[in-house]
């Protein structure tokens, strides 16, 4: 599968988070190439954040290629662009056109998306730009495209975002940290057990750590049962399941069933990042609690990281057709999630 990252130049870096676990769901939804526009903002922001994820392969699992497409030259883009190219990408492709010509970056658009399988856009929904002609062009061109709203740019927030409230309390380990900003070995963990590479002696600290939250908790500790928070695309398993599984064993829960019965409507689904609204998210996730635990059981939703809630709460509302009471337990949350009633 071919991946292609467009996006707005002004994003601001707060949602370089969001940027990372885009990337590390198209790598885990089976990308076999990564191209990105060499331009600032989010072209050099997904580009080496490609770059970073790269260090997570072993030398079981294969290398994904990061071509970069300009439209003149490399040494014709701004400096921190140009950098970001030598240093990360694994290739590049100059398309060599006149510097100064109209619509250059645009014509650059047009290649890098030539034969793409997928487009995923950054935006802030504005609908002129480089970024909005891309994503319309693909949709025409029939390559099915993933629209991530953007939180923010360098000079304001996006008031097309809108948070998300949540219905059951929310407790964390910690704050999502970029690989940029300083390396983190829960975040590392997390960026590794999506693409299907953890280790035990990770996997047993991580429920340690759980172990000793839920204990202290009494909206946890209170619980009942655990469920692992579904995959997006049905049939898939959680990559929490064995998380979910140590803890059940651990602290005596019964592991129940929360499984995704069809795929959301309204979106693209291979890279996962779609926006579904919460009631969306419900309508596909069946909850199926155990025999021996009546009406009011309490239920740990687990999962790794919450960016906007929407799918958390779609959880909880699955959960709560059986009479349960859901509670909402996660490695980390996004700082995009910021000001939301997360408790550490």
């Amino acid at each position: 599968m071919v991946v292609a990252f467009t996006g707005i130049r002004d994003i601001d870096p707060s949602m370089q988070d969001e940027v990372e676990m885009a990337v590390l769901d198209t790598i885990d939804a089976g990308a076999t190439e990564l191209r990105f526009g060499g331009a600032l903002g989010l072209d050099t922001m997904a580009l080496e954040a490609a770059w970073r994820m790269d260090s997570l392969r072993a030398s079981a699992v294969r290398h994904i290629p990061r071509v970069v497409y300009v439209p003149f030259d490399v040494d014709a883009q701004p400096k921190v662009a140009r950098d970001a190219i030598r240093e990360c990408a694994s290739s590049v492709v100059e398309i060599g056109l006149k510097r100064g010509l109209r619509n250059a970056y645009l014509i650059r658009n047009d290649r890098m998306i030539e034969d793409a399988d997928l487009v995923v856009g950054f935006t802030d929904g504005r609908t002129a730009g480089g970024t909005a002609y891309t994503m319309a062009k693909a949709r025409s061109a029939g390559i099915d495209v993933v629209t991530i709203q953007v939180a923010a740019t360098q000079l304001r927030r996006n008031p097309k975002i809108e948070g998300v409230q949540l219905t059951a309390p929310l407790y964390a380990l910690q704050e999502y940290v970029s690989a940029d900003v300083a390396k983190h070995w829960l975040s590392e963990f997390v960026r590794r057990n999506k693409v299907g590479r953890v280790t035990g002696p990770g996997i047993g600290r991580v429920v340690q750590m759980l172990v000793d939250l839920i204990q202290k908790n009494p909206d946890l500790s209170s619980c009942d049962t655990i469920v692992a928070m579904p995959r997006r695309v049905p049939g898939k398993t959680s990559d929490m399941q064995t998380i979910a599984k140590q803890l059940a064993d651990r602290l005596d829960l019964t592991v129940c069933s929360l499984t995704r019965i069809e795929e959301p409507a309204g979106g693209v689904v291979k890279a996962r990042r779609v926006r579904f609204p919460a009631d969306e998210h419900a309508r596909t996730m069946h909850y199926v609690p155990a025999q021996a635990i009546g009406d009011g059981a309490r239920v740990i939703v687990l999962d790794n990281v919450v960016t906007t809630g929407a799918t958390l709460n779609g959880a909880f509302a699955a959960v709560r057709l059986t009479n349960a009471e859901p509670v909402g337990l996660t490695l980390l949350y996004s700082t995009a999630f910021g000001g939301h009633p997360v408790q550490i």
